[in-house]
């Protein structure tokens, strides 16, 4: 016989079915949650373990990953979450050499490894032009383009388009009313000092017997040129063009002013900053600077940021061993690092105006000291994200991401600053060989040997490796395929 329900019993049961799926629902989330942050079961110790995203990119892409030892199921580009702890990557693509690591997984964290640049076993190579000779060379910072001196004693300028599969060299003579005029054209000598970041403009520096003087030279205009020191009168111990604005340079003077150039206007502004030793571009609205000693022996770093009436010093020292600074932005916060001697300060903090009476609030990163004789100092391009020093044969390299240092020791000594290829790697060429290297100095690759001691150039497409090879009759611009 029915009996009808009670209402007190429908109630029980569907509050019963509402808790239950509200509790189901719930679980699921929490369970996503727990995923999405990483969290696994680990079925050898039947623990409940938090790990880390690991990303994975190459170039080419299609390169096969394994995670100690264990190989995943897809190629490059590619993703995983890895236990907590170190472990050791791999990354192998037929044709092109391993690439390989040790990192550490951060629990709850991302690690980002989507820079490997592998190198083939076989390169292709290929002679883009010959010339009877290079005396001087640089690559533009957008790196889509080499501008190249041939005889040092000739004016013309040489442009290759990097990128280009069958890139054509294209020749730019130096406007002759330019140039001083000489009785024996031998005596004359060009050298390239500076490219602006897109290759459309370069600075030449032209020597003549007891004579020097700078040429903006415009390289998409037939070589339209201004004679710097002959418009202006002024005396140049070195100079380059404001970042992001070829029409602007900034001149060092041999009486050690920094000052402004504009180059439509003709004209030269005072001093900006007295005393200075040597300057550089940290953006396009901030210059650093390093002061010869005064009078006391006190040599000053500091910085100069646009529109201000004055500069501002940043740290002071009495040594006598090298001095630089370089001024980064690495993820909206201003990096502050101090070479002294064999001793790196890396800060980080607010930077007002340097003219302005805010007060300057850096907290310090991490300090340590490199080997003696450091030459050089630079934030690697792009995101700033990298620190890197060279001191003789020593490489140091400090992640402002990973707050992680590596040094390695190079074969030999480079007879250039090393320099960036991109936002990760950097390159040396060290008797000849052409190498370069993750930012922490591991994954070390030649890409040819027997080069030239000029610029070397990864193709901002990343399918060429351009250098300059001497030959029994002069010099080639040649480039490795990269890909293939």
């Amino acid at each position: 016989m029915y009996h009808r329900k009670s209402k007190r019993r429908t109630r029980a049961q569907l509050a019963f079915v509402y808790t239950l799926m509200a509790v189901s629902v719930v679980s699921v989330v929490a369970i996503l949650v727990l995923v999405m942050l990483g969290y696994r079961f680990n079925r050898y110790d039947g623990k409940v373990e938090q790990g880390g995203l690991v990303q994975f990119d190459s170039r080419p892409s299609g390169a096969a990953v394994t995670i100690d030892g264990m190989t995943l199921a897809n190629k490059t580009a590619s993703k995983i979450t890895a236990t907590s702890g170190p472990h050791t990557i791999r990354m192998t693509k037929p044709g092109y050499a391993q690439w390989e690591k040790d990192v550490n997984v951060q629990a709850g964290g991302v690690l980002w490894l989507n820079y490997a640049l592998l190198m083939p076993t076989k390169p292709a190579t290929r002679t883009v032009a010959s010339l009877p000779t290079v005396s001087s060379s640089l690559v533009s910072l957008d790196r889509k383009y080499m501008v190249m001196v041939g005889a040092q004693n000739e004016p013309t300028l040489y442009v290759a388009a990097l990128n280009d599969n069958n890139p054509i060299l294209t020749k730019v003579p130096i406007a002759a009313t330019t140039q001083s005029s000489v009785d024996d054209t031998a005596t004359q000598s060009f050298t390239l000092v500076a490219l602006d970041k897109e290759g459309r403009n370069a600075l030449v520096r032209g020597t003549y017997a007891d004579k020097t003087e700078y040429i903006s030279v415009d390289l998409r205009n037939n070589g339209a040129s201004y004679n710097i020191t002959q418009s202006l009168g002024v005396d140049i111990a070195a100079l380059d063009y404001r970042l992001g604005d070829t029409g602007t340079v900034y001149v060092l003077t041999t009486a050690h002013e920094l000052r402004r150039v504009a180059i439509a206007a003709g004209t030269l502004s005072g001093p900006l900053v007295s005393n200075v030793a040597e300057f550089s571009q940290a953006d396009q609205s901030t210059l650093t600077y390093v002061t010869l000693p005064d009078a006391k022996g006190v040599r000053t770093v500091g910085y100069l940021t646009d529109g201000a009436s004055k500069p501002r010093g940043l740290g002071t020292t009495s040594g006598t061993g090298a001095l630089q600074l370089a001024i980064g932005k690495y993820f909206g916060e201003r990096y502050v690092t101090i070479l002294d001697g064999t001793r790196v300060t890396i800060s980080k903090g607010n930077l007002p105006a340097s003219d302005s009476k805010d007060q300057i609030a850096l907290g310090i990163v991490a300090q340590f000291e490199v080997a003696a004789g450091a030459a050089s100092l630079r934030y690697s391009p792009g995101d700033n994200r990298f620190v890197l020093v060279q001191s003789g044969v020593s490489a140091t390299s400090y992640d402002l991401e990973l707050l992680q240092r590596a040094t390695i020791t190079l074969p030999s000594l480079s007879a250039k600053p090393l320099t960036w290829i991109d936002n990760y790697h950097w390159t040396a060429t060290m008797g000849g060989a052409v190498m370069y290297y993750d930012f922490d100095g591991t994954n070390g690759q030649m890409v040819v040997s027997g080069a030239s001691d000029q610029a070397t150039a990864l193709s901002e497409n990343y399918k060429y490796y351009y250098y300059i090879l001497p030959t029994s009759t002069g010099s080639q611009l040649v480039r490795t395929h990269m890909t293939f």
